[in-house]
């Protein structure tokens, strides 16, 4: 998936990508959001949260949705990569 459409909408009606709302703000499992956007938040800062889940405690990363936002929008304002690559192998006049 392209990680430039990501909207908390789509986040949120997805039933794949777990979630919790801390607070008010919203934390996706940063393992789920790795696999859907090809590792696009690998290095993107996490939290560990612990959640209950079927009587049982659990830990796991979790990614809040202003990090999330933040990191689309710069990978929005750069060039793609088939800009980078037509750079590269443009002749120059």
């Amino acid at each position: 998936m392209d990680i430039k459409t990501i909207t908390l909408e789509g986040l949120l009606a997805n039933p794949l990508i777990p979630r919790i709302n801390v607070e008010g703000v919203w934390f996706f499992a940063k393992e789920n959001l790795n696999i859907f956007y090809d590792g696009n938040f690998e290095f993107v800062v996490s939290e560990k949260i612990n959640y209950q889940k079927d009587n049982f405690t659990n830990q796991g990363n979790f990614v809040s949705w202003p990090i999330i936002s933040e990191h689309v929008e710069h990978r929005k304002s750069g060039p793609s990569f088939e800009d980078r690559i037509d750079q590269l192998f443009t002749p120059k006049e």
